[in-house]
Order: C-alpha cells, then structure tokens, then sequence
C-alpha cells in the first residue's frame, strides 16, 4: 500500500490524472530541428540589425 498524506478521494483524482493518455500524440523531441530554427533566427535578426544600422547611419 502506498503511503501518502492525501485522503483517498484525493490520491484516486491524483491518480486518474497520472494514467490519463492525451488525446493528442506528441512529436518525439528533436534538438537538431530547434538549434537548426534558433540559428536560422539569430542570423535573420542579425542581418536585419545591419541592414537596419546600414540604412539609418548612411541616411
């Protein structure tokens, strides 16, 4: 038997809560697809930044 400080109504919501499956499946996690997206955003800022200095220093 587990111990716990719940009462059992509780321990039995807290439970159903654990089993329950979503509805939705997930994607498995991939770090090369966010770093690819992180690089590609860094670099986009970063010519934006440029072309941005570009054009208000020469105005």
């Amino acid at each position: 038997m587990k111990h716990t400080k719940l009462n059992k109504e509780d321990q039995k919501l807290v439970d159903e809560y654990i089993s329950y499956e979503s509805v939705t499946p997930r994607k498995n996690f991939r770090p090369w697809v966010l770093f690819f997206w992180l690089t590609l955003l860094i670099i986009t800022i970063g010519i934006a930044s440029r072309i941005a200095s570009y054009v208000i220093l020469n105005a």
